[in-house]
């Protein structure tokens, strides 16, 4: 009798086992398709599945995901099974665990998905998943995750590398009473040499999407490796490593970043001015203006750094339209900036700058920001002295055609910007100006030795006879051309003031009188 059963249990077990086994693919193929119905635009394919009947759980191997023919998502293993501890409590969810996945997505595929009216991460990455397991996570493990961004196709791609994630709670099972109820800890490395760490909560059921509040650690992040994406702002940037600290909470109802410390060492950055990218660089500007136009208070972004450090950086201007090219530049820049926020009810912030203009010149700044919801708010002081004048002369040459062979520079500027006006001065000083030397000059053409024979001449004329310098001082004061404007671009405006309409002109106004 014994022996019969044994026989029947047998039979009953590998017909079982026949069954379940048959089954893989048919709901392969069925998890597929719902997954491509559900996401028009998108093609999905799963390699294998193979499902576990006793403990409920399925193994999903080798699947992908494609945008506009070209891969996105790559995922070797993913491992999907009920949490039977949630389970004796009533609640029916899953925990899943995804080995080794690889998001990759260029240029075309990010601004093809920002144009689409509902995009995949609104559509709901749940609502992805239930299409292949029909049971909502609750926990979510990633490991040995990869994150690629390819600007452009003849540039490396920036990546985000070994992530290991974990979030908790998903489904709110346990605090559901609580703000952020889930726990979400992220680590990965950063391009080459950085790290990021984030910890804190969130809140995946917020509509219309997920809320965080989490700490964030960045450590020696390369700057320089962001070229390919600074390029599109025409920003060439060659070094500099950034280490920041701070908090932030993003979610429907706020949007708050704390910077508690934010450092940047050794930056090099140069901003290249070029005819053929002056309508992009327009471009850029008019988006930056609308974008600040149209920011309500329900939509922008509250930023807050107690304590900012520029250290041993260069940064520099190079206009490539001008004849000859020309780079104008500050080095071993170093600034501090305490408390800044632009939140209105917050306090003024203070920054304090120095380096050397141009390698020569003793350059010093300081200003206090105060922020305001409608117009820029600042005050601004400089000072540039014993700045070489050799060092100008492609500016010189690029728009006032002469150089110069000795001579010394200083500068002077006080700005404050209130309620839509500016009232101050810019005041540049020139010493000992020597314009013309006819052994360095012997190779010029006749005409141009003459032109600037003239203009040494005048030069003479113009100095004090006393202490040997020109001077003049050029009024800013008046309403805002656009009140609007960002203190940025106010803070542009002024510095292109300062070379077109202070320093440059007192060239051109000598030269214009020797011809």
């Amino acid at each position: 009798m014994w022996t019969r059963i044994a026989v029947v249990v047998g039979v009953i077990v590998l017909l079982l086992a026949v069954v379940f086994a048959s089954i893989d693919e048919p709901l392969r193929r069925y998890a597929e398709n719902r997954a491509n119905e559900a996401f028009p635009g998108y093609t999905v394919r799963i390699g294998a599945l193979d499902l576990h009947p006793l403990s409920l759980s399925v193994d999903l191997k080798d699947l992908t995901l494609e945008a506009l023919e070209k891969p996105l998502l790559s995922l070797p293993r993913w491992n999907a099974h009920l949490q039977w501890a949630k389970l004796l409590k009533g609640e029916l969810v899953s925990e899943h665990r995804l080995d080794n996945p690889t998001v990759t997505i260029d240029r075309s595929q990010a601004e093809a998905e920002l144009d689409k009216e509902t995009n995949l991460v609104e559509r709901g990455w749940q609502a992805a998943v239930l299409q292949v397991y029909p049971f909502a996570i609750n926990r979510l493990e990633i490991h040995e995750g990869t994150f690629s961004y390819r600007e452009r196709p003849d540039r490396p791609p920036l990546e985000l590398r070994h992530i290991e994630a974990t979030a908790e709670n998903i489904r709110n099972v346990d605090s559901p009473d609580h703000t952020y109820p889930s726990t979400v800890s992220i680590e990965a490395d950063v391009f080459s040499t950085g790290h990021l760490s984030i910890k804190g909560g969130a809140d995946f059921l917020a509509q219309p999407f997920a809320g965080v509040d989490v700490d964030f650690d960045l450590r020696e992040i390369p700057l320089a490796d962001l070229l390919p994406l600074a390029g599109r702002f025409n920003l060439q940037l060659r070094g500099g490593i950034l280490r920041a600290a701070g908090h932030t909470e993003y979610s429907p109802k706020a949007r708050r970043a704390m910077c508690s410390s934010l450092n940047v060492d050794g930056l090099r950055m140069d901003f290249v001015h070029q005819t053929k990218t002056r309508a992009r660089e327009q471009q850029v500007v008019r988006a930056a203006e609308k974008g600040a136009s149209n920011t309500t208070d329900a939509t922008r972004l509250e930023l807050e750094i107690k304590e900012g450090h520029l250290s041993d950086a260069e940064v520099g201007f190079v206009d490539e339209s001008a004849h000859p090219q020309y780079r104008v530049f500050v080095s071993h820049l170093d600034a501090d900036l305490r408390d800044f926020s632009n939140r209105q009810e917050a306090g003024p912030s203070d920054i304090q700058v120095k380096g050397k203009f141009m390698g020569s010149g003793s350059l010093s700044a300081t200003g206090r920001f105060r922020p305001s919801a409608a117009t820029p708010d600042f005050s601004l002081a400089v000072k540039i002295l014993h700045t070489r004048l050799k060092s100008l002369n492609d500016v010189f040459r690029a728009h006032a055609d002469v150089d110069v062979t000795k001579g010394s520079f200083a500068f002077f500027s006080e700005v404050t910007v209130k309620k839509g006006s500016m009232k101050g001065y810019l005041k540049p000083l020139f010493k000992d100006i020597d314009v013309y030397d006819p052994e360095e000059d012997e190779g010029k053409g006749f005409f141009q030795q003459v032109y600037e024979g003239l203009v040494d001449t005048l030069t003479g004329i113009l100095e004090n006879d006393v202490r040997d310098e020109v001077a003049t001082t050029t009024d800013v004061s008046g309403p805002l051309a656009d009140p609007r404007t960002s203190t940025w671009q106010v803070l542009v405006n002024l510095i292109k003031n300062a070379f077109f309409q202070a320093i440059l002109p007192g060239f051109q106004q000598q030269a214009g009188q020797g011809r």
